[in-house]
């Protein structure tokens, strides 16, 4: 995360390379050996004066991951339908990886006893006996990787976002089919 409110585009990052999604340029400059990943100064909203204060909404999320080569899928507690068992299936099946697919949680910190507010990051495994999941934190200059119950991440992204007034939520997403 190169930037403080860059968590959103950090954790699309992230999963952009681990589904092995084309950027379809190199990075750095045409020099180098043609290395292809994302980083998160890539994605053209990036430059936006309210993107590097605020980071994106769940909604931009959704719109830069579909417009990148992602499958994406959105959903939120307040949805209809949405229950935590839903949540935890959601989770269950991305970490079995029965299709190469990752989950990534925007949530409000507050809820979890830490400081700040909304943030995103992509969960990394589900451990059933204790029924919590591995958060991958991308604001690593502030919080290592943890393991919070599934419970406490559902109500965590219960939260509503202060800027769109809506719950937070969670995607799947995994690479586009060509």
């Amino acid at each position: 995360q190169s930037e403080v409110a860059y968590c959103g585009l950090a954790s699309l990052t992230m999963c952009m390379n681990a589904l092995r999604v084309d950027p379809q340029r190199i990075w750095k400059d045409e020099s180098a050996p043609g290395w292809r990943w994302w980083t998160d100064e890539m994605f053209p909203t990036s430059c936006s004066g309210a993107i590097r204060r605020e980071g994106v909404t769940m909604d931009q999320f959704h719109l830069l991951a579909l417009a990148n080569g992602a499958e994406v899928r959105m959903r939120r507690p307040s949805d209809q339908g949405e229950r935590l068992g839903s949540f935890r299936n959601a989770i269950v099946s991305a970490a079995e990886m029965r299709r190469r697919a990752f989950l990534v949680a925007s949530f409000c910190r507050a809820q979890l006893g830490q400081t700040g507010s909304g943030h995103f990051s992509p969960i990394g495994a589900y451990h059933a006996a204790s029924d919590s999941v591995l958060v991958l934190d991308v604001a690593r200059f502030k919080y290592p990787p943890y393991w919070v119950p599934v419970r406490d991440l559902w109500r965590a992204c219960s939260m509503a976002d202060p800027i769109t007034g809506r719950a937070r939520g969670w995607f799947t997403l995994a690479a586009a089919a060509h």
